[in-house]
């Protein structure tokens, strides 16, 4: 669960407590976790090498935007190129991707 642990804290109090009592009822899930996928107004998806598991929960955009300033340590600026290459690193090594809409221009993002 320390593994785990040290993603949840990325998440706001709700979703966070949502996400680690799904986890904590199945070992399994805890172990086979392979992604979280959060989306704005969509249910929370936990995806494992067997199935996919929905939670319905929607997020909305601030809580998107409270979990990208935690990922970026509440300086988003200082993670732009890391975000415009599609993802972050954190602790433990472990990747954050990010998708959105990009504003280019002359080819570089923005």
């Amino acid at each position: 669960m320390r593994e785990i642990e040290e993603i949840l804290r990325y998440f706001p109090n709700s979703i966070y407590t949502l996400l680690k009592n799904t986890l904590m009822q199945d070992r399994n899930l805890q172990n086979d976790l392979q992604e979280i996928r959060i989306r704005v107004e969509r249910a929370i998806l936990l995806k494992t090498r067997q199935a996919d598991i929905v939670i319905d929960y929607q997020i909305s955009s601030t809580e998107i935007l409270q979990i990208l300033e935690k990922l970026c340590e509440n300086s988003i600026y200082a993670y732009k190129n890391q975000i415009c290459e599609g993802f972050l690193t954190v602790r433990g090594g472990h990747r954050i991707g990010i998708t959105g809409t990009a504003v280019m221009e002359e080819r570089k993002n923005y």
